[in-house]
């Protein structure tokens, strides 16, 4: 709550540090200047390191030009020294320039070199000397006896939820020459709806879309994007830009993003994929690995300390190690395990105490089809699960023995083959109705070659059995050799010279 001291008519003056770390500046600067009478000059103190300074310092000049077109930016003549001297000196610079200020100091940019600066001026009349923490805790600096002291301030994170997400875009990811920032608007959408569509087509996107009059030749993969972008609507994220791509004047795009919202006092970034390891071992798309740092290179743009990234992935599961690389860089994960839970994981993820009951609903008839068996939510059952799923005696268990025969009888043979428990078990016909001695002993002839034979079974009518091979060494020459009899009986005609 702002006190006497912001409300009075006194012009008001805030210095900042120009660093990469930009949304400090920029929390502190809308802070100040929306909730605290306004703030009637800018003084950006820079280095002459190009990347760590002089570009920040201009990036935040055009945010101010941009939203505050009423503030007064200054930047001295030339660029400053890291040394404290050099930083006070600046100081005491402007305040002789713009005398009969209020001064605002946030000394949290820089580097500490240039912190120590600023202790100096901690005290001074009219004078109030103010510090941004990791955790987005602010904090004043006081003398008492001589000692600095540090009181936490009550600075809302929420003062910048109301700067157009695209406008911070802009400013945190400065485009190159001749280069922009494109993107849309998010468009409400009829969650519910689109989400039986989806369960009841098995998540054909262009269907579920059509279903509720929205005709559209959008791929799958946008549709679930706009789908996102919805979702957050209805979750009162109002806040947000979808299909961001910063597009050179040649057309080439040089980075695209999917859902970036401004919310809570940070940037929320969903990278939302409809990919499978599929399309990745095809090498159609660039790998998991891969996909996390890029990713990790966005966090960090758009300001790694203040920005919040999630990568959804619910076509694929992602493995422990890739769960620990994207952990290592801070990314948050949902994939095909934890799509199930993407409502409310979404809604804690944005700090909302509570399901909005639109959100609730699609949440109850995404839970409401995995229990009558849906295998995948929000993206399509691929051909092998689909075959895999006609065999499921329930979602609890499969009949592995009705399917593999299945298979069997597609081929036109009378085997099949299943690797596991560290073995390849066989199961095949005995067409010429062979004793148990007989045959075992044809089945070591054969197979031997390859494995210890054991487990040895014969059916009560006599017309087949089931047997295990433990791999000696190298699997390929017994599947080499199985591909050899497809669509054959497997010990028809073997054994007979």
């Amino acid at each position: 709550m702002a006190t006497d001291r912001y409300l009075s008519k006194t012009p008001k003056a805030m210095v900042i540090l120009a660093s990469e770390q930009l949304w400090p500046n920029l929390h502190g600067l809308v802070y100040w200047h929306q909730h605290c009478g306004g703030v009637d000059d800018l003084c950006i103190y820079s280095t002459d390191d190009p990347v760590r300074s002089i570009t920040p310092a201009y990036q935040i000049h055009h945010f101010c030009d941009e939203l505050f077109p009423n503030i007064d930016v200054h930047m001295a003549a030339k660029p400053g020294g890291i040394e404290p001297d050099a930083v006070f000196q600046q100081v005491l610079q402007w305040q002789q320039q713009l005398p009969d200020r209020y001064w605002i100091i946030n000394a949290t940019g820089g580097l500490k070199l240039m912190f120590a600066g600023l202790i100096d001026l901690v005290g001074s009349p009219q004078t109030e000397v103010v510090y941004r923490e990791l955790s987005g805790d602010w904090y004043k600096l006081d003398r008492n006896e001589g000692r600095i002291v540090a009181t936490k301030i009550d600075v809302a994170v929420s003062a910048t939820d109301s700067i157009p997400v695209s406008s911070l875009v802009d400013v945190l990811w400065k485009p190159p020459h001749g280069a922009r920032w494109l993107w849309a608007e998010p468009t409400p959408l009829p969650i519910v709806d689109i989400t039986r569509a989806g369960v009841a087509c098995e998540w054909n996107w262009k269907q579920a879309f059509e279903s509720v009059g929205i005709i559209t030749d959008k791929q799958p993969g946008f549709l679930f994007e706009d789908y996102i972008a919805g979702v957050l609507l209805a979750m009162g994220i109002s806040n947000a830009i979808t299909g961001v791509t910063l597009l050179t004047d040649t057309g080439q795009a040089l980075q695209e993003i999917d859902v970036i919202a401004n919310h809570g006092g940070r940037l929320w970034i969903i990278d939302c994929k409809l990919r499978s390891e599929d399309d990745e071992k095809a090498k159609n798309v660039e790998s998991i690995t891969s996909q996390i740092r890029q990713a990790a290179q966005t966090q960090r743009q758009f300001g790694a300390g203040s920005a919040r990234l999630i990568l959804l992935r619910p076509n694929r599961r992602f493995s422990p190690e890739e769960r620990a690389l994207a952990r290592e860089y801070r990314l948050e994960v949902i994939d095909a395990d934890d799509a199930w839970e993407l409502l409310p994981r979404l809604a804690k993820w944005f700090g909302l105490k509570e399901l909005p009951a639109e959100i609730r609903a699609a949440q109850d008839l995404i839970i409401s089809s995995r229990r009558a068996g849906a295998v995948r939510v929000f993206s399509r059952t691929s051909a092998k699960m689909r075959y895999l799923a006609q065999f499921e005696e329930s979602p609890a268990l499969v009949n592995l023995d009705g399917m593999l025969a299945a298979a069997a009888r597609e081929r036109g043979q009378d085997w099949w083959a299943a690797q596991f428990g560290g073995k390849l078990w066989l199961r095949c016909g005995n067409p010429r109705r062979l004793k148990e001695t007989q045959l075992a002993q044809l089945i070591r002839d054969v197979f031997s070659r390859f494995g210890s034979v054991s487990d040895l079974r014969i059916s009560n009518s006599g017309s087949s059995c089931v047997f295990s091979i433990k791999v000696s060494s190298d699997i390929s020459e017994l599947v080499q050799y199985l591909q050899s009899r497809i669509g054959k009986e497997l010990l028809g005609d073997v054994g007979i010279t």
